[in-house]
């Protein structure tokens, strides 16, 4: 029985032993052939891929560069080109997002250059290979600080009838640190606030914005301000358009005279609250013309019209703030004219008496001082004058002439003239007893004053 049981295990060891290693080589080679058959069909199924992402750089350790009191700016390398490779079944669900780019501003070497490296969001995968072989390049520079007023502008305009007023800032002063070279280039900070539509006042915030002397916008990456942004409260004033008039004082030189002023515009459109513009109609400009000729140059001259505005009022458009005003002086001539005798009239004659004038000539010689556009346009035909009688009786006068010139000229010398005052013939009665007045001859014509009688 023993016998039995023993030939049995026997058997059995025999068994495995032809079986794992009967046709041995057969049996690797199998074994082999399989799994290269596996890798194929793996690989033909789901290839290896590689796939080039554009990933942008982050810097870190900055400190290792501000403590040293330096500023950078990236000269080579803001974004990395990073080749990711695995599975296709992977890297096909990948995109630029899922990878970030770092460089270590504590590794700066001596040519300012730093190793960008690169790696996925989260857990990596093993299958999965980052790699980037870019380095960041930067420059280096000392860093500057200054304190800026902030200017305002406005861009657009607001409702119809408003204008823009006060722009206030806060605040108003702000200070801007970056690299030597472009604080050196820096004129002014700004902020611009856009107005289209506005019809009451309003506050906005704003990111201030370095410009240079050509008021052209200043980039850089070293350029910082100690606040993000800066409030802007606009205050919108209501419109107005009033009529400018020129005040003339004072008188132009001895023998010149002033004849008319101009200005333009003639009327500006101001602004300011509802109740200011209501107590103002026009605006008066004073202009002082003492001692002036016609050749000085303050007849002609521009006038800030700002300065002479009430407190709480403005010119909205620029163009209009200056007042361009033109004044005509002419200086004054003298002319002798002839003047028909007939084209004078005798008044306040007595009733029942006329009058005649006494002369050899039916002209009279007259002497006009004006300005000269004024006198040498005149015709002795059209000139006119008078002779007040001064309800004289009956007798030979020598009584003042006056002509009939308007404000624009004058007499340049006294004028007398001849008057004979005789009672009208129906009118003549028997001569009474009291004596005949008798007249002592006079001239003709006189450029001097006379007696007015004579008995």
């Amino acid at each position: 029985m023993e016998q039995k049981n023993s030939g049995r295990e026997l058997n059995r060891g025999d068994f495995w032993k032809n079986l794992l290693f009967h046709n041995l080589g057969i049996k690797l080679l199998s074994c082999v052939g399989a799994i290269l058959a596996w890798l194929l069909v793996t690989n033909i199924a789901d290839p290896y891929k590689e796939k080039v992402f554009t990933v942008p750089v982050e810097t870190v350790n900055e400190d290792a560069i501000s403590s040293a009191n330096m500023v950078y700016e990236i000269v080579e390398g803001n974004m990395a080109s990073v080749t990711v490779g695995g599975k296709r079944s992977v890297i096909d669900k990948l995109n630029g997002e899922d990878f970030v780019a770092i460089a270590d501003l504590s590794e700066l070497s001596s040519v300012n250059a730093v190793p960008i490296k690169a790696r996925m969001r989260g857990s990596n995968p093993n299958d999965v290979v980052v790699e980037c072989n870019q380095v960041l390049k930067i420059s280096l520079e000392k860093k500057d600080t200054k304190q800026m007023k902030v200017s305002i502008s406005t861009s657009g305009e607001p409702g119809s009838d408003y204008s823009v007023g006060e722009c206030v800032a806060k605040p108003n002063v702000i200070e801007v640190t970056g690299g030597e070279s472009v604080i050196e280039r820096i004129d002014s900070v700004g902020v611009t606030v856009n107005v289209s539509g506005a019809t009451e006042n309003f506050s906005q915030k704003l990111i201030p914005v370095a410009y240079d002397k050509k008021g052209k916008k200043i980039s850089s990456s070293t350029l910082s301000f100690n606040v993000h942004d800066v409030r802007v409260r606009v205050k919108l004033l209501q419109k107005k358009t009033v009529p400018v008039k020129v005040e003339i004082k004072g008188q132009p030189a001895e023998g010149y005279e002033f004849v008319d002023v101009s200005n333009s515009p003639e009327e500006i459109e101001v602004a300011g609250s509802k109740k200011l513009l209501q107590e103002i109609s026009q605006i008066v400009l004073p202009v002082d013309i003492s001692n002036l000729i016609d050749t000085s140059a303050a007849l002609e001259q521009n006038i800030n019209v700002e300065e002479h505005l009430p407190a709480g009022i403005s010119i909205p458009a620029e163009e209009e703030r200056n007042i361009s005003v033109k004044i005509l002086i002419e200086k004054q001539q003298t002319r002798t004219m002839q003047m028909p005798i007939s084209q004078i009239k005798l008044s306040n004659m007595l009733e029942g008496y006329v009058g005649e004038i006494i002369a050899d000539q039916p002209d009279l010689q007259v002497e006009i001082r004006g300005r000269e556009s004024v006198i040498y346009a005149l015709s002795g035909e059209v000139l006119t004058g008078s002779v007040d009688c001064g309800e004289r009786s009956e007798g030979t006068y020598s009584l003042p002439l006056k002509l009939n010139l308007g404000d624009s000229c004058s007499m340049a010398k006294d004028l007398y003239v001849r008057v004979r005052i005789s009672k009208k013939k129906e009118d003549v009665t028997r001569e009474t007893s009291t004596p005949a007045v008798t007249q002592t001859p006079q001239p003709e014509v006189t450029t001097t004053p006379g007696p007015t009688d004579a008995d």
